[in-house]
This record gives C-alpha cells, sequence and structure tokens, in this order.
C-alpha cells in the first residue's frame, strides 16, 4: 500500500513517523 501525507509540518511528520513504525505501508511520501 502506498500512502501520502500533505503537509509535513509538526502533524504530518508525527502522521508519517508513526506509520513507518508500525510499518503499515510499503511506500510513504510526504509532500
Amino acid at each position: 500500500m502506498k500512502v501520502t501525507v500533505v503537509g509535513a509540518g509538526a502533524v504530518g511528520a508525527t502522521c508519517a513517523d508513526n506509520i513507518a513504525r508500525a510499518a503499515l505501508a510499503e511506500e510513504l511520501g510526504l509532500l
């Protein structure tokens, strides 16, 4: 599964970090 987080501020970075740590996606993109 691919996940894109739009907005890499504090909330976006936290979401991306949690997604990566939980291994919920094979690809993670930040915009």
